[in-house]
């Protein structure tokens, strides 16, 4: 038998070989929506993965990411963890004070964050005590004022970077991803996820009685992926080649729905809130979904009359789910 680590970039090469052609949809802050493919997702990361190389990022060192589900965020997870870092995924809703906390405990290296988080960066720069690197992961937008701040560009690190990079051979157990609790009393609690428990969990999920995944869905996580790898699905997509919708800031009911009939999502995960305000939506704007077939909610109770009212009025089921950052 052929043994072979259960790592986060086996996942990526199997989406590269298996699956390159599917399409990735990325939105950004504006609403544009920007179409790549696992192909083009395995390069780009193979090329951050180098250019972290050279900026010195050694295995288990953690690196900050403060950004909304969008192609360079996936990117960035298996980039870092690939090349023996560990991503930490940062919760940009919680109190700026919190957010400075987590960061300085976990001794982030370097920090990449979104535009839309970049007030909170020259807000607290000074706060951060390990952080060496700030990158602005948007397009290279007033360049000047941002290099006086000393931030830098991820484009600039991708352009560096080597496209044929070889991913490492990592032991399983090596941390790969770094969540922190946010329900918890006193300061949040920092969660090291394993390259063995990604695999596995991404297996798990997949499986006909579980959340059932194919190279025939394309999935919508609305889900953050600071809530515990978005369930998942950033790796079992990856896992089964699904194509994937990646919804980016803007997640208010009308956005949802676009992205839902206009990029036929088959299924899609969110907290119980985005699917009441979605439900309102259709309520006012009655619309059809005819593609959509399961919904996965969690995080708090889903009410009863979400679950009745898309099954009864848009023959989507809705499966409540149920788990703990630290499980």
């Amino acid at each position: 038998m052929y043994e072979a680590g259960l790592t986060t970039s086996m996942l990526l090469s199997h989406a590269e070989a298996n699956h390159g052609d599917t399409e990735i949809v990325s939105v950004d802050v504006k609403g544009s929506r920007e179409r790549s493919d696992w192909r083009e997702v395995g390069k780009r990361s193979r090329k951050i993965a180098s250019a972290l190389e050279g900026l010195g990022l050694g295995q288990g060192e953690r690196v900050g990411t403060i950004m909304p589900n969008n192609r360079s965020h996936l990117e960035l997870l298996y980039a870092i963890s690939g090349c023996g870092g560990i991503a930490h995924t940062i919760n940009p809703r919680l109190f700026p004070d919190e957010i400075v906390y987590i960061i300085n405990h976990a001794v982030d290296k370097l920090l990449f964050v979104d535009p839309s988080y970049i007030g909170f960066l020259i807000g607290h720069k000074h706060l951060l005590e390990s952080t060496e690197h700030f990158f602005i992961c948007g397009p290279k937008e007033n360049e000047i004022a941002a290099r006086m701040n000393g931030f830098k560009f991820l484009q600039d690190l991708i352009e560096d970077g080597d496209g044929h990079y070889e991913w490492p051979q990592l032991d399983e157990d090596d941390a790969a991803v770094l969540c922190y609790t946010s329900g918890t009393t006193g300061n949040p609690k920092g969660v090291l996820y394993s390259h063995k428990s990604i695999v596995i969990h991404a297996n798990i999920v997949s499986l006909p009685d579980s959340f059932n995944l194919s190279a025939r869905d394309t999935i919508l996580p609305i889900v953050p992926m600071f809530h515990v790898n978005a369930w998942g699905m950033t790796y079992a997509s990856a896992m089964v080649g699904a194509r994937l919708v990646l919804p980016g800031p803007n997640l208010d009911g009308r956005s949802i729905i676009d992205l839902i009939v206009e990029e036929e999502a088959t299924l899609a995960l969110a907290i119980p809130t985005i699917w009441e305000e979605v439900l309102e939506r259709l309520n006012e704007d009655p619309c059809p979904l005819p593609s959509l077939k399961r919904i996965f909610s969690g995080g708090s109770a889903v009410p009863p009359w979400v679950i009745r009212d898309f099954k009864e009025k848009h023959s989507v089921d809705v499966l409540q789910v149920w788990g703990m950052t630290e499980m």
